[in-house]
């Protein structure tokens, strides 16, 4: 297997340990590529899903979902320049992705929004990439391969 297929291999042997039936076929992704003027990311997600972008956030949803139905959730911002929500937080790990060197830990955090079933955070330099899911187990997978192809880039 080519080095470049290895991270998509780890995700899809961690999805089959989860137990995830919602997995997208690898034809089935394609690349978005967001650039401002103070940071910019790739990221694969499912073709067939739409795209919501507001300043820095992007809500991805399934094929025949709408707005109040269950969505992944981008949150990209400067922890430097945000303030510090005025409640303290708690998470616990769930799974771990693991996409090359790189541990991506997928937690639940307490409080929450009662929809939000768990976070993902990737972390680069002054910025923050935050995943938020709202959507049923079956998208895992899905989710799990969105947080593993993140990676931020030059803008």
């Amino acid at each position: 297997m080519p080095a470049a297929d290895t991270g998509l291999f780890a995700l899809l042997i961690l999805s089959e340990f989860v137990g995830c039936a919602f997995f997208v076929g690898q034809s089935d992704w394609v690349v978005l590529t967001r650039r401002t003027e103070a940071y910019a990311y790739t990221l694969q997600h499912p073709e067939s899903w739409s795209i919501e972008e507001d300043h820095d956030t992007a809500v991805f949803r399934p094929p025949g979902s709408e707005i109040g139905d269950g969505n992944i959730t981008l949150v990209v911002y400067n922890p430097t320049e945000t303030p510090p929500l005025p409640v303290e937080i708690t998470y616990t790990t769930i799974r771990i992705i693991r996409v090359g060197d790189r541990e991506i830990r997928v937690q639940k955090r307490d409080p929450a929004s009662v929809t939000e079933r768990y976070v993902a955070i990737v972390s680069e330099g002054d910025w923050v990439a935050e995943f938020r899911c709202f959507l049923t187990p079956d998208a895992d997978a899905t989710f799990d391969h969105m947080v593993g192809s993140f990676t931020f880039v030059a803008p």
